[in-house]
Parts: C-alpha cells; sequence; structure tokens
C-alpha cells in the first residue's frame, strides 16, 4: 500500500507484507539490506515493486548506518569491526541511514520505511526522524521496552536527546512487546509460570505507551504461536511435537507467548485503529537436547538460563502463519512464501513448513525406512 501512514486503515485495509531488509537475489549477488534490495522493495507498483521495508542499523560514531547480508557477518570498517558481533570485510559500501531513506523516497514519495531499534536506539532514531519533517509520513520507528519499563520513561529518554518540540506529533511509533521482556515487565523471575502477573505487566506496558499521546501506528507482537500449547486450567504445556514441557524456564517460554496471543487479542479489541504488527520469522533454542522453538532473537540483552542453547535465527520464517493469529502488518523474510500464503497461492502448513532441523532429519530417516 502507498502512503501507509496516512492511508491504512486496519479494519477495511488488505494485509499489508514489509519486505525484512528488501528484496535481495543472492544469485545476482545483490545482498539483503544493500541499496539495490532496498530501492526494489519500495519502487511502487509502476515500477514493479513495492512501496515499503524494513531497515536494521547500526549506530557508529553516534550516527546511524544500515546493516546488510542476511547472516549480517559482512560489515567492517578500515579501522576494524564496529560491532559487539564479529564482523568480516566485505565489498558493500556502508550506508548512512538518513542517505538511505533521501535515496528511497526520492524514487517513490509514497513508500514507507520501518526502523527497527530494540534499546535506546529508539529514543535516538525518534529524536533524528523528529527533526527531519520531510520523513513524517514516510518512516516509522519500532521500539522494544528492553530499556525502558514504561511509556512515561520512553518520553523522558527522548526528551534528553534533542527532538522537535512536536516530536510527539512528527514520528509514527509501533511498540513491540517482546515476549522475553515479560518478566521484567512484570518484576518476576526469569522462569515465573503466574500468567496473571505477565498478561497484566503485558498490557500495562501497552496502556503506558498509548496513554503518552505519542503518535502510535500500531502494536507489535514477535510471537510464534508455540502459546497455543499452553493449557491455562490443566497448567499443562505442549511443545510442537506434542511432548509434554517440565522444565519451568523452558515452560516460561510457551507462556509468554500465549500472553502474546491473548493480548492481540484484547488490543484488537481495545484499540481497534491500531495496526498489528507481527514478524514472520521464528528462533529456536536447545535444552537437556530437545529443541524448541520461540519468538525472540539471542536473549541479548536478557540472559538466557544456564543451560539453554540458542540457535538464533535457524528457523525459516514460516509463510502466513501470523495470518493465523490477527496480523494486519507482517515483516516477511521470505517474502515470496509469504505473498503466496496471502494470495492463497500456495499453501503451507505450520510446524511442518517450519526448516526444523531435528524434527525433518528424524521424518527422512522414517521415510527411508518405509
Amino acid at each position: 500500500m502507498p502512503n501507509l501512514l496516512t492511508e491504512f486503515d486496519p479494519t477495511i485495509s488488505p494485509i499489508q507484507l514489509v519486505p525484512h531488509h528488501g528484496l535481495p537475489d543472492y544469485a545476482k549477488g545483490i545482498s539483503d539490506s544493500c541499496m539495490t534490495a532496498l530501492q526494489s522493495a519500495t519502487a511502487g507498483e509502476k515500477k514493479e515493486g513495492g512501496n515499503m521495508t524494513e531497515i536494521n542499523h547500526e549506530w557508529i560514531n553516534q550516527k546511524p548506518y544500515v546493516i546488510h547480508d542476511a547472516t549480517s557477518d559482512q560489515q567492517t570498517l578500515p579501522e576494524g569491526p564496529w560491532s559487539r558481533l564479529p564482523y568480516n570485510s566485505s565489498n558493500l559500501s556502508i550506508i548512512p541511514l538518513q542517505s538511505c531513506i533521501w535515496d528511497l523516497l526520492s524514487r517513490n514519495s509514497a513508500a514507507t520505511i520501518f526502523l527497527n531499534a530494540q534499546n535506546d536506539d529508539g529514543a535516538k532514531l525518534v529524536t533524528l526522524i523528529s527533526n527531519i519533517p520531510a520523513f513524517k509520513n514516510n518512516v516509522l520507528v519500532q521500539i522494544h521496552p528492553y530499556v525502558f519499563r514504561d511509556g512515561s520513561e520512553f518520553v523522558n529518554m527522548v526528551t534528553n536527546f534533542t527532538p522537535a518540540i512536536d516530536w510527539k506529533y512528527m514520528v509514527a511509533i509501533v511498540p513491540v512487546l517482546d515476549p522475553d521482556t515479560l518478566p521484567m515487565l512484570a518484576h518476576t523471575p526469569y522462569e515465573s509460570l503466574d500468567y496473571d502477573v505477565l498478561y497484566n505487566a503485558g498490557q500495562a506496558w501497552i496502556v503506558s505507551m498509548v496513554e503518552t499521546q505519542m503518535r502510535i501506528f500500531g502494536l507489535g507482537f514477535p510471537l510464534s504461536g508455540i502459546g497455543h500449547g499452553v493449557n491455562l486450567n490443566t497448567c499443562e504445556i505442549y511443545d510442537l511435537d506434542n511432548n509434554l514441557v517440565t522444565a519451568p524456564h523452558i515452560k516460561a517460554i510457551f507462556l509468554w507467548d500465549r500472553v502474546l496471543l491473548d493480548l492481540v487479542t484484547w488490543a484488537k479489541k481495545t484499540y481497534p485503529a491500531l495496526a498489528i504488527v507481527m514478524v514472520s520469522v521464528t528462533y529456536s533454542c536447545s535444552y537437556d537436547g530437545t529443541r524448541y522453538t520461540n519468538s525472540f532473537h539471542i536473549g541479548h540483552p536478557i540472559k538466557w538460563p544456564e543451560g539453554v542453547e540458542s540457535h538464533g535465527r535457524e528457523l525459516m520464517a514460516i509463510p502466513g502463519n501470523p495470518l493465523w493469529h490477527g496480523a494486519n502488518i507482517i515483516i516477511c523474510d521470505r517474502m515470496n512464501d509469504n505473498l503466496n500464503a496471502v494470495l492463497g497461492t500456495k499453501t503451507y502448513t505450520w510446524p511442518d513448513d517450519v526448516d526444523y532441523a531435528t524434527r525433518n532429519v528424524r521424518r527422512m530417516a522414517q521415510n527411508t525406512v518405509e
């Protein structure tokens, strides 16, 4: 949809797919988040492209730069790696975020750019965007509660920088409720299985964001659907293979997802004018020899419990999965597959369509025996 921030209505508008890092073509040497990939995603219908993309960034010397490459491991400055992660050399140029956005909007003034900020990046990005009036109806900032506990705390973080006086009106914002932040917001231990406490904490956080009178465009819920395996009546939890989950800190991961599923239902009723934003990618972790699906990344900045190994973004993006859970807008890592799922031109099953190594290896062995 062109002009998403001014034209989208979650009650009547069709579901929107947002290419994560643009539209790469690795066979042609087009990496994700390089300018060619981003330009393809936002070129507009007349040029057989779309109108949206999501961009991830990294701050270098107090300025944001675009991250690219699917593994995020090909970014190095002349003086060496510029992130906490190990980066390798690349012949791809480092793109200043502002220059990138100006380039995309100069090609299609109806494009919408989703920015994703997990820590204090959110306050810095809101400040930056608020001081560029031309970005008002084209740039959206997603913020996460890793470093602030409620809406007023985030507002204070922004005001500590130098935002425009009318920044609350200028910048479109999507608060994203990450599942692994629920215990932090609830002031409970990581392995807490108190559904009501976690649900109330997540609900209060959302309300606090809306009550700031910021320009809230939507609400983000990065869930996978594993919460459907939680039975609140019996307190039993089953994984995707229908096996009973017993370890408290693994049960907690499933419970967080159930909380988000229920909060989506509440949010759609309470704030019908706000878009529900989800992601199509899931992640995985292992504990005691068993692999589990989860809906968040590597446990940063919240540490994983002892004995739990994160496999990061090991699973493929799941086509159509967010559609089942009420998403209006989906950040897509497998753009073509997700488009097929929306249009119904190809069918997928979940979790069977997940690139889930343990299950697939076992099924291959079974098929060989048969």
